[in-house]
């Protein structure tokens, strides 16, 4: 971002920029530590009797809070675009 850009850039805009820019370092930092938690588990595996996950090493915050709350209306929706799709 340009000086001018800078000083022609609302408080609001500026602050989604920085939000953006923020949002895209996790998201690389996330996909790298993805990267480094497979590695291990291929690492390892050969050398268990029971193969590892990756997600048995450790879980990111967002794993270990999954929901198993469906929404009824996206289950419905989604039961009945397989059924189109599937022979019976």
């Amino acid at each position: 971002m340009s000086e001018t850009e800078l000083m022609d850039t609302t408080p609001y805009a500026f602050n989604r920029k920085v939000e953006g820019w923020m949002k895209t370092q996790k998201r690389i930092e996330r996909s790298e530590w993805e990267r480094t938690r497979w590695l291990a588990v291929m690492c390892m595996n050969p050398h268990l009797k029971k193969p590892l996950k990756p997600t048995d090493l450790f879980k990111f915050d967002d794993e270990s809070k999954a929901s198993k709350v469906v929404d009824p209306v996206v289950d419905e929706k989604a039961n009945r675009i397989s059924k189109k799709w599937r022979p019976e």
